[in-house]
């Protein structure tokens, strides 16, 4: 039987206590994207306390936040280095405190770094699209910085007086430059937002979508394996812990973590599931108290530890995510608007404010409504939206409060809330972007195509495979009456929550407390037990 591995991570800590490898450092830069400079909360152990507890819980590697002082980067990657252990990079301190390269808000580690190094498996560009999209995001945290004209800068590339199509490329082509200049060293896209994974990927980026948080985890899964399918990169999955409940159960800060143990452990199930290449856990601060007698496994690394020992040794997986075979296939240009008004600020694609979001753009939503059957919004594909609540938002984060952490069980159980949830079933689909081919990557059996913009390359292969016997629900702004076909298999829309559109994708509708994927001959059954959270896998 073929068995495909996959490496498993914990990101280092940004709130429990002081990187062991840069302790000062650790004092002068904000660590957390909360705008908000933290003290540290446990004794700080050595690197090898932290290293050998990461190991000993079962972990493969370490992802390592670099600080941004290039003597002390270089460092601490030598000092990693003579660990016994895997390790990547994450830039984001180097974000987060405006110590980017020239003209951008990003944070690239010299590249002469990490070459030529067995140990090393990446770097992964923290929150990328976030970044795009709302270049003022962390704008100000750098108080050395007194230019009062200074302008946010974008993540890739600048949208000013850009086309949609001009600005995807642009931006495809920045990665493409950053890619070439580590030469080998793989680099991992990591997302908040089910956008731009395919634009990135293009570039050459590996997409490494986050579950848990505030995604709908099956729009964030479907996204990205398309994308590493299309493109044919590598697919990391971050397991985020940061969110909007609160809990009976060890918390940093109301909010983190804001995910019950039980849906913790669903999340590395579902993640691991999906045969990525890498997987990881932000951050070890949820998974671990620092003491003067050592480091102790909090209820979160006790769940860890299960997964790592328990479920993985007795899991046979013999399939990888490139072997995803959907049955059901969004096709949408990657337009990059995750809400129907448009990004937090306002704007529309790529964080551009001469585009503006338009309902071509943002049909997709209705889309992922009716394949859930309503679960998912038809107004927005994160829980950033009007209807969901953020109750860590009830506990004022001022200096007498954070005095009081952390809490070793957090709030009391009755005012524990459930807002987040990890079941939003979507049946065995994937979502590529409109340069995709579809004899290329799969065989499905009923294709959406939408999005404000299609290769003609893209629109016959979604006709050659009606050909073959799949349905297809067009938008019919994508094609005139010269590009049309009349066929029993395809229906032109120009609303797709309409009564039409459900009848066409009935059968693909989920309608139980379960759904499933297939890869390669393996079918992958994901069960509700009933709160949406604890969930069950069969293969």
């Amino acid at each position: 039987m073929k068995k495909f591995e996959t490496k498993i991570g914990i990101q280092g800590g940004v709130m429990g206590w002081e990187d062991p490898f840069n302790p000062a450092l650790s004092k002068k830069y904000m660590r957390t994207g909360e705008r908000q400079q933290f003290k540290s909360q446990d004794v700080t152990p050595s690197v090898n306390e932290e290293m050998s507890f990461i190991k000993n819980i079962g972990a493969d590697f370490y992802l390592h936040n670099i600080m941004p002082e290039n003597e002390a980067a270089k460092q601490s990657i030598k000092s990693i280095d003579n660990e016994d252990i895997d390790y990547m990079i994450n830039n984001e301190f180097g974000n987060i405190n405006e110590i980017c390269e020239p003209n951008t808000n990003r944070h690239d580690v010299p590249a002469d770094y990490v070459k030529e190094n067995s140990k090393f498996l990446g770097i992964v560009y923290d929150e990328t699209e976030h970044m795009q999209l709302h270049p003022d995001i962390y704008f100000g945290n750098n108080k050395d910085n007194k230019e009062e004209t200074r302008k946010p800068h974008y993540q890739w590339a600048n949208p000013e007086g850009l086309d949609l199509k001009q600005i995807e490329d642009a931006v495809c082509n920045a990665v493409k430059e950053t890619v070439s200049k580590y030469d080998g060293t793989p680099l991992f896209g990591e997302y908040v937002f089910p956008v731009m994974h395919h634009t990135l990927a293009r570039g050459g980026m590996n997409p490494c979508p986050k579950i848990l948080k505030e995604e709908f985890s099956s729009i964030q899964l479907a996204t990205s394996l398309g994308a590493a399918m299309q493109y044919k990169r590598k697919l990391g999955i971050c397991v985020d812990l940061w969110g909007q409940d609160v809990g009976n159960w060890f918390t940093r800060i109301w909010g983190f973590p804001a995910h019950s143990p039980k849906e913790f452990l669903s999340a590395l199930k579902l993640a691991y599931l999906m045969a990525p290449d890498l997987m990881y856990v932000e951050n070890i601060d949820t998974l671990a108290l620092s003491t003067n007698e050592g480091i102790i496994k909090t209820e979160f690394g006790e769940a860890f530890e299960s997964f790592t020992k328990d479920f993985i040794p007795n899991v046979q997986r013999p399939y990888h995510h490139s072997e995803f075979s959907p049955d059901v296939v969004i096709i949408r240009s990657d337009d990059t608007v995750w809400r129907e008004n448009g990004n937090f600020n306002g704007s529309g694609p790529y964080g551009s404010f001469d585009l503006k979001s338009s309902y071509e753009s943002t049909s997709v939503f209705q889309i992922f409504n009716l394949l859930s059957n309503g679960l998912i919004p038809s107004n927005g594909i994160t829980t950033f939206l009007p209807q969901f609540e953020f109750p860590h938002g009830k506990y004022i984060r001022n200096e007498e409060n954070l005095k009081k952490l952390p809490l070793l069980h957090g709030v009391p159980k009755q005012d524990e809330t459930n807002v987040h949830k990890l079941f939003y079933p979507l049946n065995n689909l994937a979502v590529f972007d409109e340069n995709v081919m579809l004899q290329n990557v799969c065989n499905p059996k009923i294709v959406f195509l939408t999005g404000s913009r299609v290769t003609q390359g893209c629109l016959e292969s979604v006709y050659k495979a009606c050909e073959n016997g799949a349905k297809a629900v067009i938008g019919s702004w994508l094609v005139d009456n010269t590009n049309r076909i009349n066929s029993k298999n395809i229906l032109y829309t120009d609303d797709f929550s309409n009564n039409h559109v459900r009848e066409m994708s009935n059968e693909y509708i989920t309608r139980t407390h379960r759904y499933y994927m297939k890869f390669a001959d393996t079918k992958l059954v994901i069960e509700d037990k009933g709160d949406g959270i604890d969930l069950d896998f069969r293969l």
